[in-house]
């Protein structure tokens, strides 16, 4: 006998907002409830559907999961869609990557008490692209992060894998210009399953309060080639439902995605694996000419890794140009204040493999300069040509090399526009 609930339970909008490059669903633009009212609210619905009159107690004998048949037992994943309404998804195969069965849905990880054969706990978990990785024998799903100076691990995480912490506070900058602190170091010793190779212990910060369990740094990333020659390591991977708006630039970042977007405007983006979504700051937007979609249904609440979560202003429709002269439309959710003009997320980064396919469009900036990424990529205003021609002829300033000529960016009359 299945274990089925079917009872009118309102469900919030925002649970079915999809990733910004598709048709966007309905927003329902409403406050921001804290955790502790959404946990009350949670617990409410619990309690309703174990007193519901007509509840059928689950007949645990008969809970199996679809994907290899062995009896679940008291925490497994369900999908209200599949199998009419009843598809269960073992803690092994979700681990394995598997989903259910139209691989698309967002799942209930549901926890029942074995004994009383009651439900203690039901929590959304949504399909995202992530990595498995070994530690100490069991897989764990991470988020890998281009657009992360730093690999962290909360502070929940660490006390259950019993890692001891090196304590030194460290204040790390967020994508939306506040910080959050590291309590200090430990040394993650994870492996990812199918290397032949062992990784040494990775140095992890430790955040308190952080909205995720791990996330591997860019450097990790990049020194293990998981962004080019490893890129499958990226897989479906299930996630608790707020990482659907998860905005995870942390630190200094130095890397960029060079690009044409829109009527011919050039840029230099971020790529931001750690990001479901597209981000533009709204002055780079104006200021370059792009129109901002403002309606109910083009704003939502981005979810920062410590802290509340903050609303955007809208969204900007438009297409990045790719070496390869293709045209690929995305949508960029705007926020009014971003450390950086314009971020690209996992989907973009990865849906066109970017790492592998263009490695010549990326630059190297020096994080000191970040702030001059406002103007376009480029830019030089009329006046420094001859400026720069008057101090190489008076000795006071090098002639630059084409290459410098090609990549530098000027914004001297920033405060001018």
């Amino acid at each position: 006998m299945g274990f089925k609930v079917d009872i009118p339970i309102p469900i919030p909008l925002d649970l079915f907002r999809f990733d910004a490059t598709v048709k966007i669903r309905g927003y329902l633009d409403k406050p921001k409830e804290d955790a502790e009212k959404r946990n009350e609210k949670r617990k409410a619905l619990i309690d309703a559907i174990n007193k519901f009159d007509n509840f059928e107690k689950p007949d645990l004998g008969l809970l199996e999961c679809n994907r290899c048949g062995i009896r679940v037992k008291n925490a497994h994943y369900l999908c209200n869609l599949c199998h009419n309404g009843n598809y269960i998804l073992c803690q092994g195969c979700a681990d394995r990557g598997f989903l259910c069965a139209d691989q698309g849905h967002d799942l209930m990880k549901r926890t029942i008490d074995l004994e009383r054969r009651r439900i203690v706990n039901d929590e959304a978990y949504t399909p995202a692209p992530g990595i498995k990785v070994d530690i100490r024998g069991q897989i764990y799903s991470v988020i890998g992060d281009t657009g992360s100076e730093f690999t962290i691990i909360s502070g929940e995480r660490r006390c259950e894998l019993g890692l001891g912490m090196v304590r030194k506070r460290r204040k790390i900058k967020m994508g939306n210009s506040k910080k959050l602190v590291s309590q200090g170091t430990v040394e993650l010793p994870l492996q990812f399953p199918e290397a032949l190779s062992k990784i040494p212990p990775v140095v992890a910060h430790v955040v308190r309060d952080f909205t995720f369990d791990i996330l591997l740094g860019s450097a990790l990333l990049h020194a293990t080639e998981t962004t080019t020659k490893f890129i499958d390591r990226f897989v479906d991977c299930l996630f608790p439902n707020r990482n659907h708006w998860a905005f995870n630039c942390l630190g200094k970042t130095t890397q960029r995605f060079e690009g044409m977007m829109g009527d011919g405007i050039p840029f230099l983006g971020l790529p931001d694996t750690g990001s479901r979504r597209n981000i533009m700051r709204e002055d780079w937007a104006l200021q370059n000419g792009f129109s901002i979609r403002s309606e109910n249904e083009n704003r939502g609440w981005v979810t920062f890794p410590h802290g509340p979560d903050e609303a955007t202003i809208g969204q900007v429709y438009t297409n990045i140009c790719l070496p390869d002269k293709k045209a690929v439309p995305v949508v960029f959710e705007v926020l009014p204040i971003c450390e950086l003009p314009v971020v690209l997320g996992i989907n973009f980064v990865i849906g066109n493999d970017i790492y592998n396919n263009f490695p010549g469009a990326f630059r190297d900036i020096d994080a000191v300069q970040e702030r001059n990424e406002m103007l376009a990529m480029g830019y030089k205003p009329w006046y420094t040509k001859v400026v720069d021609a008057v101090l190489s002829k008076l000795g006071l300033r090098a002639q630059p090399t084409d290459q410098q000529v090609e990549t530098r960016t000027v914004n001297e009359d920033a405060e001018l526009t």
